[in-house]
């Protein structure tokens, strides 16, 4: 339900929520701005499910970049896109694959690319790895760790195994 209310997709019936001191709790998403948008990002559970297999992978991130205002023409957007590229680690010639050249992982690190298009102060990470084989989950664990700490972005890191908590949380939250 917190996830769901940050990210504008229910609003609260009780309580304030608030990011950068504005009070975000009643308004849904079809009503905030893109700038708050942008601010809250998610990476969700399966990576299989959230790219689109008509669109290679660079398309994809450029269209967040075009929602999210980033960039002044295709080129700069393009040079962005190819930055998230290297910042989640996968090779720029990814830029025109489809989502099924690739593994999970893979996948899960072009979600994790799109959560930080839009240079977000939050993002929600929901059960992040657990579709994904243990042998990867480690480096996407890694990775997420990583980015937040360059971006200092605030993540919310939702998971029902306690051993990847204990490893990544600064904070414990049980609901």
């Amino acid at each position: 339900t917190l996830a769901k209310v940050l990210l504008g997709l229910e609003t609260a019936s009780s309580g304030k929520v608030t990011l950068g001191n504005k009070e975000i709790q009643s308004t849904g998403i079809e009503k905030r701005g893109v700038d708050t948008v942008s601010s809250i990002q998610m990476v969700f559970q399966n990576p299989f499910d959230t790219l689109n297999p008509s669109h290679s992978v660079g398309a994809q991130i450029i269209r967040t970049l075009e929602k999210f205002n980033v960039g002044k023409t295709v080129a700069d957007r393009r040079k962005r896109m190819l930055e998230l590229l290297d910042l989640v680690k996968l090779p720029r010639a990814f830029e025109t694959r489809k989502p099924r050249q690739l593994s999970g992982g893979q996948k899960q690190r072009i979600g994790v690319a799109r959560a930080f298009a839009g240079d977000a102060k939050v993002v929600v990470a929901d059960e992040p790895v657990s579709a994904l084989d243990v042998s990867v989950q480690a480096a996407v664990i890694e990775l997420l760790m990583d980015i937040q700490r360059k971006n200092k972005t605030t993540m919310l890191f939702i998971s029902h195994d306690l051993s990847v908590v204990r490893y990544i949380a600064d904070r414990v939250v049980v609901m």
